[in-house]
């Protein structure tokens, strides 16, 4: 059977200080290094949305952050089909 479309879910974390936002620079990933970005990653398994964004805080930037205490603020989608 042929794939014609596949999700691949990823959350962000904003770290806001007044005007200020986190931004980090990505390096030696393969993957757009050199950008800048916000922290973030791909779920793995049966994640929850806020323990991935809780997840990646800690591995990319160092920053513990409980998840109950995230908020969701934006959702997107995008797609590509591959028919």
């Amino acid at each position: 059977m042929k794939d014609y479309f596949k999700i691949i879910p990823a959350a962000y974390v904003v770290f806001r200080k007044g005007p200020e936002i986190l931004l980090l620079r990505r390096a030696n990933t393969g993957y757009l290094d050199g950008s800048y970005s916000l922290p973030a990653g791909h779920f793995e398994g049966d994640e929850s949305a806020s323990n991935v964004a809780a997840r990646e805080a800690k591995e990319e930037v160092g920053i513990q952050v409980d998840p109950k205490k995230l908020r969701l603020i934006h959702t997107a989608s995008s797609w590509k089909c591959t028919c």
